[in-house]
């Protein structure tokens, strides 16, 4: 009951009962929502009976009742209340709000305690889906709960001053006879206002003389000689005209615009932010005469800034962030004439940015986003907007005529720029740039639908091979249609058991012998046969999907393994290959080992192949330690697609390895190219001092096949030996090929026939 009181009390103080606050509480309601990326945001007030929105952002609602409302809740306490899923809350039916809308799922408020034990109200944030609310919002929403207990307390001293001036007023006759008294205390206030950062003046408004408080003195740094004269050019600030219409309107007596905020320029160079009250008097001597104070609010301005600067801006480049974005872009709509102009949307991400954070660590990436970030500023004219959306994912939006190409000019001029910045080029795969833009013609198109637009474009870069610009075109949307069409029909197909391996054998370049299998998935399509993963592809990148394909060959291999054990066919080891869910799920192995258990098999039987996209995933110290488990648990480790990376040597250096795969781009050429010759002579020669096999993938004529079994490859795979064959086909395959070693060695025999 005590603390109702207490809260009755200020909220009369305040004035405020029953009222809407002004810019400064809906600024801050307003940056509650976007720091929490939710639609709705809110400063609300609690008294006896009813919950009233004092400032609101997303809602026209004023007030509700008290009983049942879910900020009641939270200012019994000084914790914040954090709801992700309102219907699993039991009493939020109760509240008003929350049953009147029948929409609301996630809630998160703080109490604004206005000082100890007086928690006059909440700063609350409401979103109509399911959110998951962080530590880091309800940081924000802290910051911002004290800015607004800041905001109150200014409004309480402006009261309390705006009543002192009037007290002024009203008294001044005995002021006048007790003069002697007042000046005794004149000390007392003016040491007061010094400590409040709170000055006075007045002045005639026939000739602009009168006084100002020492307090106010000092804060605007001005000296005795300055005094003698008109004040009004010093008390004007930055904006004399503002200053003169609101003496205006005190000599009017119009009230409401007799409250203005002010900037003054230093003697010392600091720029300060004052709080103006005025109001106008008749003077003794039949003229008009102005009184009024002023209250140093520089640093309440500076910490507003301030939070505004964490909610808005980038902490890394200083550019605006993904929460800001929407609303610049908005802004931007209203100030253009579309008959004439449009506004290009162009999405930039950094090519091999990835390789180059995981590879040379967080602090160089950092440098390489600043580099590009000042890069992207100096293609900025007036009126354009640079943002970071997140990672290496920046967003340019600017002004165009409607005729002109802004976007492929912009693109061309940027990655001519990066391709000229030594910082961005000294990287084993230098840095460039992958650009999508889409124009914007229309002011009805909004942010999700043109981001969305470029991002399509986006990624026809990253398709077409990375270091270019693409523009949006209606194909692309046919594209995702198609996409999404495609993985729906995978997602069907994945039910129905339809990935089958298909097996490719990988044989012993000396002897001929089959040392072993690679199951390669096919889709078994009920209407269009066997497919290839090329059907597939885009499955395949997303990495839901691979992993559930990987999953499925990798059971279906084992079945086949255990089958052809008990016929007493001899497979050697069968690889397949692993995604990066599976290489960073740390029960993997034991999944693995689990079903080749139950298939009464060992990790002898199988290899685990994993290419070099794979291994630079960030989380490279989960990939370490689970390629060490596999191998501690006698699986073996091939190292896929060697060669068509950029840092292979390191990884071969860092990672449990036992075997690299020469990738079928080199193999193909071996022939007819000296300098793939030597590189792979190389690799085969560095490999053997690191005890590792090498397989050639891709081998198909026999010049090719003698040139690595010269080079001395251990093993190698390709359409000159087999073309992946179905489960049913390997034993009369393996068959066939014991029977033909009884004629010799698979070169010599070849060799021997082609003669």
């Amino acid at each position: 009951m005590r603390e109702e009181a207490q809260r009755r009390k200020v909220i009369e103080s305040l004035r405020i009962a029953g009222t809407r606050g002004d810019s400064d509480f809906r600024n801050l309601a307003e940056m509650a929502a976007i720091s929490c990326d939710m639609p709705v945001g809110a400063i609300t007030v609690v008294d006896d009976n009813q919950r009233w929105f004092f400032a609101a952002f997303g809602t026209e609602v004023f007030a509700t009742p008290r009983l049942g409302s879910l900020c009641a809740r939270v200012i019994e306490s000084d914790a914040p209340l954090v709801i992700e899923d309102l219907e699993d809350d039991d009493e939020a039916h109760l509240d008003n709000l929350i049953a009147a809308d029948g929409e609301f799922r996630s809630f998160a408020a703080v109490p604004i305690v206005y000082r100890a034990g007086v928690r006059l109200g909440t700063l609350m944030v409401l979103d109509r889906e399911v959110r998951d609310i962080t530590e880091s919002h309800i940081s924000f929403l802290q910051r911002l709960a004290q800015a607004a207990v800041h905001a109150f307390r200014f409004q309480e001293t402006m009261l309390s001053q705006q009543e002192y001036v009037l007290d002024l007023h009203t008294k001044n006759a005995e002021i006048e006879r007790k003069r002697a008294e007042l000046e005794r205390i004149q000390v007392d206030i003016n040491a007061a206002a010094e400590i409040a950062e709170l000055g006075f003046w007045s002045f005639d408004l026939k000739n602009g003389k009168g006084d100002i408080s020492p307090s106010l003195q000092s804060i605007l740094e001005l000296d005795r000689k300055q005094l003698r004269g008109d004040l009004r050019p010093l008390l004007g600030g930055d904006d004399p005209e503002q200053f003169q219409d609101m003496i205006q309107r005190a000599v009017e007596g119009r009230g409401a615009g007799c409250e203005i905020n002010l900037t003054f320029s230093t003697k010392s160079g600091e720029g300060k932010w004052l709080r103006a009250i005025a109001r106008a008097e008749a003077s003794p001597g039949g003229g008009k005469r102005v009184r009024g104070c002023m209250l140093d609010v520089t640093e309440t301005v500076r910490n507003r800034n301030h939070i505004s600067r964490l909610v808005t801006l980038d902490a890394l480049t200083g550019i605006q962030n993904r929460r800001f974005l929407p609303l610049a872009f908005a802004k931007q709509k209203r100030e253009i004439d579309f008959a004439e102009q449009k506004i290009v949307f162009m999405l930039v991400d950094l090519d091999h940015f990835k390789a180059v954070n995981d590879t040379r660590g967080h602090d160089v990436g950092d440098e390489v986003l600043v580099k590009v970030c000042s890069i992207l500023k100096s293609a900025l004219r007036e009126g354009d907007i640079l943002g970071r959306l997140g990672g290496d994912e920046f967003l340019l939006v600017l002004k165009g005529d409607r005729e002109s190409d802004v976007g492929a000019m912009v693109a061309a001029r940027l990655a001519d720029q990066v391709s000229k910045t030594p910082m961005l080029q000294q990287f084993s795969t230098p840095i460039s740039l992958s650009i999508g833009y889409t124009d914007v013609t229309e002011s009805s198109m909004d942010f999700a639908d043109a981001i969305k637009q470029a991002d399509l474009a986006v990624y026809e870069a990253k398709r077409s091979g990375r270091d270019c610009a693409k523009p949006y075109t209606a194909s692309l949307s046919e594209q995702v249609t198609d996409r999404d069409q495609l993985l729906k029909q995978v997602d069907i197909a994945l039910r129905r058991c339809e990935f089958v391996p298909a097996y490719q054998s990988k044989i012993c370049m000396q002897t001929g012998r089959i040392i072993g299998f690679e199951a390669l998935a096919r889709w078994s399509h009920p209407a269009r046969g066997l497919l290839t993963p090329g059907a597939f592809w885009e499955a395949i990148e997303t990495q839901q999907y691979a992993t559930r394909i990987s999953y499925d060959i990798l059971r279906q291999v084992i079945v086949d393994l255990q089958r052809f054990k008990k016929a007493g066919l001899e497979m050697g080891r069968v690889s397949v290959n692993i995604t990066e869910s599976q290489l960073i799920d740390d029960s993997f192995t034991d999944q693995v080992i689990e079903l080749l258990t139950e298939a009464e098999l060992t990790p002898e039987a199988l290899e685990m192949e994993v290419t070099e996209k794979v291994l630079l995933n960030q989380r490279s110290d989960a990939i370490q330690r689970n390629l060490k488990r596999l191998s501690n648990n006698k699986f073996c480790i091939a190292f896929d697609d060697f060669g068509t990376g950029y840092a292979s040597l390191t990884h071969l250096r860092d990672f449990e390895i036992d075997q690299i795969k020469i990738d079928q781009s080199f193999v193909q050429t071996l022939a007819s190219d000296t300098a793939t010759q030597a590189i792979t002579s190389s690799v085969i020669t560095m490999a053997r001092k690191l005890d590792l096999r090498v397989v050639a993938e891709g081998i198909e004529t026999l010049e090719v096949a003698e040139l690595l079994q010269e080079m001395g490859c251990d093993y190698g795979q390709g359409y000159l030996y087999s073309r992946p064959i179905l489960a049913e086909d390997v034993p009369a395959y393996v068959a066939r090929v014991e029977q033909e070693l009884e004629a010799g060695p698979f070169l010599m025999t070849a060799k021997a026939a082609i003669a």
